[in-house]
């Protein structure tokens, strides 16, 4: 019995993604590389933060450090629709990857990591280096492609998208193997507490935004909103489903269903992200927009200041103003005495004008 008990935990999923590694068939080669690529630029240049570009209220741990942080790609690896002068970035389409490979603090590098190590590792044992890496980098995308609609303002860095493109595959492929799962309320378990803890380290731990340099033309980004994590895990289920082994046990029937429909999903959410980006922002001013603005009937915006002028504006308090135009930033800098500020303090304050 117990002979035919250890063989029939070979034949599940993990039992087969172990004995891979045992025989040395197998080691995850995408995860190692990913992991050590991302968390040594941003350890060299964390390290190196003192002479390179000093940032986070001198606190080097809790720094953007990266890709981005080589000189001569400062600010140009990123994940941005626009510059902080308003500059139109739409066209530099290597952004949408690339932000991958810069991290904010310690806990932001960390988190993803350890994510690496313990949900995508397992998947390439199983599905193969090429499929793994296609995938996770398909997560970074689709993460860009909700950024683009759902947010656009804020700049943004890290691998989340990847991670949770991971997270999306483990929940599909939890729950078509359920009942060949040896660890079924582990396995629950783990994948649960992963998703709050990453989801409360992201909301608390992060550092704010206003310790990135009050004054800076960018001070007010938030370097990772949830739409990347939620891109990713849309896009990593959707990948199980199709490629990533999920529906290996399903029938004929439900494959010819359920592929075919999850490649259209993907195609059209692709096609929505180009199109907002591309086509639907060209009546407006062009300057970043997401839907709920949009819907509001904003205009698009990249460039925010408060702005004093006792006579026209308020005699008491400065007053923000936010703008999509050069001519609008124009106008507004010559109103009367401008300074920096954070979009948060803005946005609770609220917007004196948007144009």
């Amino acid at each position: 019995d117990d002979v035919e008990g250890s063989e029939a935990k070979k034949d599940t999923p993990e039992g087969q993604d172990v004995t891979r590694v045992i025989r040395g068939k197998r080691i995850p080669g995408f995860v190692l590389l990913q992991c050590i690529v991302c968390f040594g630029l941003w350890l060299i240049f964390t390290l190196a933060m003192d002479t390179v570009k000093e940032e986070a209220a001198g606190d080097r741990f809790l720094a953007k450090a990266g890709l981005d942080s080589i000189p001569g790609l400062e600010d140009q690896t990123d994940l941005r629709w626009a510059s902080p002068d308003c500059k139109d970035l739409r066209w530099q389409v290597w952004r949408w990857l690339t932000y991958q490979f810069t991290h904010v603090g310690a806990c932001d590098i960390m988190v993803n990591v350890i994510l690496c190590l313990l949900l995508v590792g397992p998947m390439e044992l199983r599905n193969g280096t090429v499929h793994t890496a296609i995938t996770f980098n398909l997560g970074v995308l689709a993460g860009a492609c909700v950024w683009f609609i759902n947010d656009a303002h804020n700049v943004v860095v890290g691998c989340s998208g990847g991670c949770w493109a991971y997270i999306g595959m483990q929940l599909a492929d939890f729950i078509v193997h359920f009942r060949k799962r040896n660890f079924r309320i582990g396995t629950s378990v783990l994948l649960s507490l992963v998703v709050v803890i990453d989801i409360v380290l992201y909301y608390i731990l992060m550092p704010d935004e206003s310790s990135f340099g009050a004054g800076a033309s960018d001070s007010a980004v938030n370097f990772q909103r949830f739409s990347v994590r939620l891109g990713g895990l849309f896009m990593g289920t959707l990948a199980g489903v199709v490629g990533g082994g999920v529906c290996q046990q399903c029938s004929k029937k439900a494959k010819a269903v359920f592929m075919p429909m999850c490649l259209i999903v993907g195609a059209v959410m692709v096609a929505l992200c180009l199109l907002w980006i591309f086509i639907f922002q060209a009546g407006g001013n062009g300057a970043p927009l997401n839907v709920w603005e949009s819907q509001d009937g904003l205009p698009g915006w990249c460039w925010y200041r408060q702005i004093y002028n006792r006579t026209h504006i308020n005699e008491y308090a400065y007053e923000c103003v936010r703008c999509g135009t050069q001519e609008c930033i124009n106008d507004w800098s010559s109103r009367g005495s401008v300074q920096t500020v954070t979009a948060v303090s803005c946005q609770e304050r609220g917007w004196f004008y948007s144009g």
